[in-house]
């Protein structure tokens, strides 16, 4: 089904946008998100979506509004994410159901309103509460919007991601709601090339794209891929980027895996990059596999250099997640020329080759390929060249012509027919 979608409503990043005449187009866009939204000197921060990351939708609105959790905490590691054009409207500062429920009067109405304004539209990304929420609104009162897809709600509503007695109830919904608003909205844009688009495809008049939330410039590219002898070492370390806010990221595989290679009497490191709720627990269940040795937890670094330094100082990535869209960080890591190991997660198929992919989430499945992997620096040097290769096929400027065109045809609510890009 979905093929045919894409085949009939093909088009050309190259071909001139048209512009609608009537209806007349929207000068605000509101970008309506969950995520964890701190202060830097007074203004909305965030780890890793700050004003760079909402400018892009500046390329077509006029104003971009922030709609997301604001928490009253002062953090000097966060980025300001508004200044100029782009402002935020902070969403109360509830933390599960039960305050979710407590602040639903004040939520209900705020986007009630911002559902009404006619100068307006809306971009909700998702799965998250707030982002499914407005995609409802917009549907009930009966106006365009647009949806960007960057996860898998089954994943990031399983029992195993959330360890929450009602998982599945959530699951349910999500995955539900997603389906639903991909089907119903003006624009549908997914961060993977065809995987998502499979569970959640775009409806018949739904103008459909996909693009990666990533930016990265030519500076986050090596020049030339590694070579053997780089990977010839009696210690291997290995890193992993993701936050500790939850499950997600499969941190407690990542310290399963080193006790198994510590049995093993395989000698290697891993740096966990990241910071969040969950560092104490994972400092502790380290403490309790006897492989405080082998981790070293980083803490957070900043976006760019810092990151870049890091994977240019590791022999391999890991990423052993439970919920991925199109996992960010292994693009950023085949641009440096980094192997990568992951389990077979959202995108990650459309990134990895099958070498560098096991079938299931497994610490001993993760350790059998690490082991086996760092043995063979040949076979290390051909990932490096064959990631850094794929890697340019996400360059900033590509990317960016493609979220240009999405944003035009939610801004203009074009009149032709339906584009896949």
């Amino acid at each position: 089904m979905v093929k045919s979608i894409i085949a009939e409503n093909s088009f050309s990043l190259t071909a001139p946008i048209a512009k609608a005449s009537s209806p007349g187009s929207f000068r605000r866009l509101y970008v309506v998100l969950d995520g964890t939204f701190t202060l830097h000197d007074g203004k909305a921060a965030s780890y890793n979506m700050d004003h760079a990351f909402f400018q892009r939708y500046s390329h077509a609105f006029d104003e971009i509004v922030v709609v997301a959790r604001k928490f009253d905490k002062e953090d000097s590691a966060a980025r300001p994410g508004e200044g100029g054009n782009v402002r935020f409207e902070a969403l109360p500062s509830y933390q599960g159901p039960v305050r979710f429920l407590r602040a639903f009067p004040k939520v209900f109405m705020q986007m009630l309103r911002i559902a009404r304004d006619k100068e307006g539209t809306v971009m909700v990304r998702t799965p998250s509460t707030a982002g499914n929420m407005m995609g409802h609104f917009m549907v009930m009162v009966g106006r365009p919007y647009g949806i960007e897809l960057v996860g898998d709600p089954v994943h990031a509503y399983s029992k195993e991601s959330l360890k929450h007695p009602l998982a599945r109830l959530f699951q349910w919904m999500f995955t539900s709601s997603c389906k639903f608003l991909c089907r119903r909205s003006e624009t549908a844009s997914y961060v993977t090339r065809d995987t998502l688009q499979r569970d959640y495809p775009p409806g018949p008049k739904t103008r459909a794209f996909h693009y990666t939330s990533l930016d990265l410039p030519k500076e986050g590219y090596v020049q030339k891929p590694r070579k053997a002898e780089s990977f010839q070492t009696k210690e291997p370390r290995l890193v992993q980027v993701a936050m500790m806010q939850n499950w997600y990221k499969g941190h407690d595989i990542s310290l399963e895996l080193m006790a198994e290679l510590k049995k093993r009497g395989r000698p290697m490191t891993l740096r966990l990059v990241g910071d969040g709720t969950m560092r104490a627990a994972f400092e502790d269940r380290a403490k309790d596999l006897d492989i405080e040795d082998q981790i070293e937890f980083v803490g957070q670094l900043k976006a760019g250099e810092e990151i870049w330094q890091e994977l240019d100082q590791s022999d391999m990535l890991i990423l052993p997640s439970r919920q991925e869209g199109l996992p960010r960080v292994v693009i950023e890591a085949m641009a440096r020329g980094l192997p990568v190991v992951s389990n077979r997660i959202g995108g990650a198929p459309e990134l990895l080759d099958d070498a560098q992919l096991i079938d299931d989430l497994s610490a001993s499945q993760f350790a059998d390929r690490i082991e086996a992997t760092m043995a063979d620096p040949d076979l290390l040097a051909r990932q490096s060249k064959r990631n850094l290769d794929v890697a340019h096929r996400y360059n900033q400027t590509a990317v960016q012509k493609r979220r240009d065109a999405c944003y035009h045809a939610l801004k203009y609510q074009l009149t032709a027919e339906a584009q896949y890009i």
